[in-house]
């Protein structure tokens, strides 16, 4: 009986990785990268993309589930978005650089998995997040003209909110 297409590829629900001897916390605690950007501005985008990356690379990891196709729409959709917006607020070469980086460390996790080698696969995978959350830091700090404090003036800009996060942290009454 034909599966349909959502069983291959982005959408598949299946893991690939029913052979690992575990979870990795380094790769769970590296999906809280995701929240670097917030420190200038927000995009509900990175916020889900914590969600989706924590669900489905360290509760769900080694089982079934449809978070991982979510995980993985989920990043691809934030790397062209990001991509995209960035052409706004850095040069041509910073986004390339930015992408590259970020791109070859997915592809050297992804590999490790074809390969078998689980301790690879966490130090690559748990560098993708880190690249990841650090160029979107990059991308918002630059967007929101890398103001904290008083100097942040919260707006709208190309594509993100820069909502003077460690500001709206300093001036809460807690």
């Amino acid at each position: 009986m034909p599966r349909g297409p959502w069983h291959a590829g982005l959408l598949n629900p299946h893991s690939s990785m029913k052979w690992i001897p575990g979870r990795s916390h380094l790769v769970g605690v590296s999906c809280f990268f995701y929240l670097l950007p917030a420190l200038w501005g927000l995009c509900p985008l990175f916020l889900i993309q914590v969600l989706c990356s924590l669900m489905s690379d360290y509760i769900m990891t080694g089982k079934d589930s449809r978070w991982h196709p979510a995980d993985r729409c989920v990043a691809s959709f934030n790397v062209l978005y990001v991509t995209a917006i960035a052409f706004a607020h850095i040069s041509w070469w910073e986004v390339v650089i930015l992408d590259v980086v970020c791109l070859s460390f997915y592809s050297a996790s992804v590999a490790s998995l074809r390969n078998k080698d689980y301790p690879r696969y966490v130090i690559m995978h748990s560098l993708w997040h880190l690249t990841g959350g650090l160029a979107g830091a990059y991308l918002t700090a630059h967007a929101c003209d890398f103001s904290f404090g008083s100097l942040c003036r919260p707006r709208a800009t190309t594509g993100l909110y820069c909502g003077c996060g460690p500001a709206l942290v300093a001036s809460h009454p807690w």
